[in-house]
């Protein structure tokens, strides 16, 4: 878990392993917040490769705190 090198395989078909590669990224942006770090995503035929400029550490994870993952959509007239 704690490596600078995560992986996607793409099994699905469809635009599931994208989104999950996307999402999987924006995870770990927030767990390295503090620290100017760069990602990059590389299509490797059957694979995503998401390469961190710096590994994630044990204390990077243990001192992430609760974020949302998207968004909430919430219209004023929304009832309960």
């Amino acid at each position: 878990m704690y490596q600078q090198e995560y992986f996607v395989l793409k099994n699905s078909g469809t635009y599931a392993n994208i989104l999950e590669t996307i999402g999987l990224s924006y995870v770990l942006s927030r767990i390295k917040q503090d620290k100017c770090v760069s990602i990059k995503i590389t299509d490797n035929f059957s694979y995503y490769t998401i390469s961190l400029s710096e590994a994630v550490s044990e204390s990077d994870v243990n001192t992430t705190g609760y974020f949302e993952g998207f968004p909430y959509i919430k219209y004023k007239d929304d009832q309960p």
